[in-house]
C-alpha cells in the first residue's frame, strides 16, 4: 500500500464465522482501487473461527488491518476504528451483509460532490436469508414490511431521488464531522447509529439517502437469535436515560404498547364482561387478519403456502420480543441491578 489513504472502511465483528468471509470478499471484489484504501476489521473477542478467517484474509490482502475491541460491543468497536483510521472518509459496514459492485465508490463520489454540510450518505437495504430456510425467509419478509418495522424508509422502500433523512443504514461519513460530535455514543446499546445521526443533525449537518444504492443484509435465521436480537433492540429504547433521547420515533414504542395490550387482553379474558371481551379483542383480530393477508400475498408471490402460517407467527414473535425487551428496559430504570441482555 503506497500513497496517502483517503478512505477507511470499518466492520465491527463478533462471532461471525458464517458470514464474515462472504462479506469481506463482497467488499474487496466490488470496490475499485481498494488497494489504496484501508479495511479495518474490528473483532470483539470472537470465540468461534472468526479470528482465523480474519487472519487468513489479512495475510492475503495488505490493506486489511485487524483491530481488537476489548469492550466487545458495536459502538466501542466503531470508535476504535475511527481512532485508528487514516482516511478522511469513513465507510461503516456490517458483518451480516453483502455489498454490490461499486457500493463504496458510489457513496464516496456522492459525498465528495455534496456540500460540507452533508456529513453522511447511504442507501437502502434489502433483507434476505442466507440459508433460505423457511424461518429465515419469513424473518426477511417481516423485516421488510411496514407492518413489521413501521415507516423505516431504508428497509421498506426504494427511492428514485435524493432525500434528506433522519438516518441511513450504516453510512459513509466525513471523518471531521464524526470527530466534531464525539463519534459514537457507547452507552445507547444497539441504537448507536440513530444516536449518532441525531447528533449530526443537531449540529447542523445533513444526512442524505442516495437513490439506486442498496446492499443485502442477512437476517437471523432461527427463532432463538432472532428473539434475542429483538429483545435487545427493544430494551435499548426504554432503559436508563432513554427519555432524553429524542432520536427514538413513535414506531420504537408501539411494540411495547402492543405487548401491554396483549397482557391486558389476557386479564380481560378472565372477566365476566362479555361485551368488554369482544371490544378488547377486535384490535388483535384485525392484527391477525392483516398478518394473514401479508402471509397470503407472499405465499402466492413465492409459491409457498407455508408463509400463510409462518408470517403471522414471526410477526407476532418480532413485536412481542421487542415489546418485552422494552418493558424489561423500563424496569431497569427503578431496578438498575437488572442486567442488560448481551447478544453473543
Amino acid at each position: 500500500m503506497t500513497g496517502k489513504i483517503e478512505i477507511s472502511i470499518m466492520i465491527p465483528i463478533l462471532n461471525e464465522e458464517k458470514y464474515i468471509e462472504h462479506t469481506v470478499n463482497s467488499v474487496i471484489n466490488g470496490t475499485e482501487n481498494i488497494e489504496t484504501m484501508e479495511l479495518l476489521l474490528v473483532d470483539g473477542g470472537s470465540t468461534d473461527n472468526t479470528l482465523n478467517i480474519l487472519q487468513r484474509l489479512s495475510e492475503k490482502h495488505q490493506f486489511i488491518k485487524i483491530l481488537h475491541n476489548k469492550k466487545r460491543e458495536i459502538a466501542p468497536a466503531l470508535n476504535l476504528a475511527i481512532k485508528e483510521s487514516k482516511g478522511k472518509f469513513i465507510v461503516r459496514m456490517d458483518a451480516h451483509a453483502e455489498f454490490p459492485k461499486n457500493y463504496v465508490n458510489i457513496l464516496i463520489d456522492a459525498l465528495k460532490e455534496m456540500p460540507d454540510e452533508v456529513a453522511n450518505v447511504g442507501g437502502t437495504l434489502e433483507t434476505k436469508s442466507m440459508s433460505g430456510n423457511i424461518v429465515g425467509e419469513t424473518i426477511a419478509i417481516v423485516s421488510s414490511s411496514k407492518l413489521g418495522v413501521g415507516n423505516t424508509l431504508f428497509r421498506t422502500e426504494k427511492i428514485s431521488e435524493l432525500r434528506y433523512v433522519d438516518t441511513v443504514p450504516y453510512g459513509t461519513f466525513r471523518k471531521d464531522a464524526l470527530l466534531s460530535v464525539g463519534c459514537f455514543n457507547e452507552h445507547v446499546g444497539t441504537s448507536e447509529d440513530l444516536e449518532l445521526n441525531n447528533k449530526l443533525r443537531s449540529a447542523g449537518y445533513k444526512i442524505a439517502m442516495i437513490p439506486n444504492v442498496s446492499f443485502v443484509y442477512f437476517c437471523r435465521e432461527n427463532f432463538r437469535p432472532f428473539i434475542a436480537q429483538q429483545f435487545d433492540n427493544g430494551s435499548c429504547v426504554m432503559n436508563k436515560n432513554s427519555f432524553s433521547k429524542s432520536f427514538y420515533k413513535l414506531r420504537h414504542y408501539i411494540p411495547m404498547a402492543f405487548t401491554l395490550y396483549l397482557i391486558s387482553l389476557t386479564i380481560i379474558a378472565f372477566s365476566q364482561l362479555s361485551l368488554l371481551k369482544i371490544i378488547a379483542t377486535l384490535p388483535f383480530a384485525l392484527y391477525v387478519f392483516i398478518a394473514i393477508i401479508l402471509g397470503l400475498a407472499n405465499a402466492i408471490q413465492k409459491s409457498n403456502p407455508l408463509f400463510i402460517i409462518t408470517v403471522p407467527i414471526i410477526l407476532l414473535t418480532l413485536h412481542l420480543s421487542y415489546g418485552l425487551g422494552s418493558i424489561y428496559g423500563l424496569l431497569q430504570i427503578p431496578f438498575p441491578f437488572l442486567r442488560s441482555m448481551k447478544r453473543k
